[in-house]
């Protein structure tokens, strides 16, 4: 396997800033488990894998012990790809999101995964499958209908505890920014990627989160960059 970057932006005249998206070429299935160790993630584009590298989040099944759902099922090809993309739209209203993913974009690894209310689908998530011990949870989108039943969190327990009864070593949660992200390091066994190492120290990623969502100018990111402590103005 093979790094490489495509340099999409820099600034010198006023600021200092580089804009670098490095990508990993030319992985050999018996490497996949050792890019994931390295902090690499595969995204979908134009049904290609395409390694990216980012703040991962994962959790060691074995330290986790969650309960199966009974309202679920795995999906079989043909999707019903418009009531996806309806629920999707759905999610996306209800969470201010700009519609970021094109449903029907799968890779031969992934999996479906859908939740019912009685016989109506009201959640699905995609399950994107690495090797015999790794396996990450790529999106999870919901209607809201009934937001009383907590499904965000129920369904990604019981995806954790699902992979673990497949036999699968790590679950990944994708990446971890901003604070909608912070959740995440409620997961028993959380672990996340620093850029050099696996960490298990959640305050310093919940602080990092909180960061990242009020960085909104080049001149807080810069102070953001400056800065290593933890800032107590920081909410």
């Amino acid at each position: 396997m093979q790094i490489i970057f495509n340099h999409k932006f820099g600034t010198h005249r006023k600021s200092s800033i580089v804009l670098s998206y490095p990508e990993l070429i030319n992985v050999a299935e018996h490497e996949t488990d050792s890019a994931l160790e390295q902090g690499w993630l595969i995204t979908a584009k134009n049904g290609q894998d395409v390694w990216y590298q980012s703040r991962s989040t994962r959790t060691r099944l074995d330290s986790t012990n969650y309960d199966l759902l009974d309202n679920y099922k795995i999906l079989e090809q043909p999707y019903p790809l418009d009531l996806l993309d309806h629920i999707y739209d759905q999610f996306c209203y209800h969470k201010n999101y700009v519609k970021y993913f094109e449903v029907g974009d799968f890779l031969s690894r992934d999996i479906v995964m859908s939740y019912y209310a009685g016989n109506t689908m009201t959640a699905w998530t995609k399950l994107r499958k690495y090797s015999m011990s790794a396996i990450e949870s790529t999106l999870f989108v919901w209607d809201y209908k009934d937001p009383q039943s907590h499904l965000g969190i129920n369904g990604l327990n019981h995806e954790i505890a699902w992979a673990k009864a497949q036999g699968y070593e790590y679950f990944y949660m994708g990446s971890g920014y901003e604070k909608n992200s912070i959740y995440k390091s409620d997961i028993d066994g959380f672990e996340w990627w620093t850029g050099s190492a696996w960490s298990q120290d959640c305050d310093q990623y919940i602080w990092l989160c909180r960061r990242d969502s009020i960085v909104g100018s080049n001149a807080q990111l810069h102070t953001a960059l400056a800065s290593l402590q933890h800032d107590c103005n920081i909410p």
